[in-house]
């Protein structure tokens, strides 16, 4: 069961907000400014045998409503600023990061891990689909890090999501574009050109923008 941390209780859970954050700080590279922090809710699974496991944090950003991007800007950048594609006139990306730190293998040993995982991803689609309901919002750009490759990435786990993939990065990251509400896929394709591959939301086809 995930443990749900709204911004007017990161106080009362300083120590668990400040802990997932150095997670992904480390195994992402990834930091929240101080203002995205204030506002940000976060999702933490943890357990007495782990510790925090895994989590997600839920932000928000401004992205750039253009059709063509910066070569200098770098694939985040780029990934948030496509994100409009998807959102019409709206300048706001709504974005989660996920980090999922448990091997899942099949032996013995790490049969709690699989269970563990499945019901992670289980719990956070659900508190995704909530959490849109609740900000009136239809789409959040997703990335995530696991340990384990063995463990199918987010995008293959639920209904409605697409995977986002960039032809040059190393980093093990993966990024996708959940629908939350069942929309299907319809972006302004002039805005897609630096992405790599733009496949798999189960509810093909996408078709194109007018």
């Amino acid at each position: 069961m995930l443990k749900i941390i709204n911004p007017k209780g990161q106080k009362l859970h300083q120590f668990t907000v400040e802990s997932f954050l150095d997670l992904l700080k480390v195994y992402q590279n990834f930091e929240l400014s101080p203002e995205q922090k204030k506002k940000a809710t976060f999702l933490i699974a943890e357990n007495e045998a782990h510790g925090i496991y895994s989590g997600a944090v839920l932000y928000s950003e401004n992205i750039s409503d253009v059709t063509d991007c910066s070569k200098d800007e770098t694939y985040e950048e780029k990934f948030c600023n496509l994100f409009s594609a998807f959102q019409g006139s709206e300048l706001k990306c709504w974005r989660a990061r996920i980090f999922f730190c448990l091997e899942t293998s099949s032996t013995p040993e790490g049969q709690t891990g699989v269970e563990l995982s499945q019901s992670f991803y289980r719990d956070l689609y659900e508190a995704f689909l909530v959490f849109g309901n609740s900000k009136d919002i239809e789409f959040i750009a997703l990335t995530s890090f696991s340990f384990d490759t063995m463990n199918p990435p987010f995008y293959k786990k639920w209904p409605r999501c697409m995977p986002v993939k960039f032809s040059y990065t190393t980093d093990g990251l993966k990024h996708g574009i959940l629908s939350l509400r069942g929309k299907k896929f319809m972006p302004d394709w002039r805005k897609l050109s630096s992405l790599d591959t733009l496949n798999g939301a189960e509810e093909s086809p996408y078709g194109r923008a007018a």
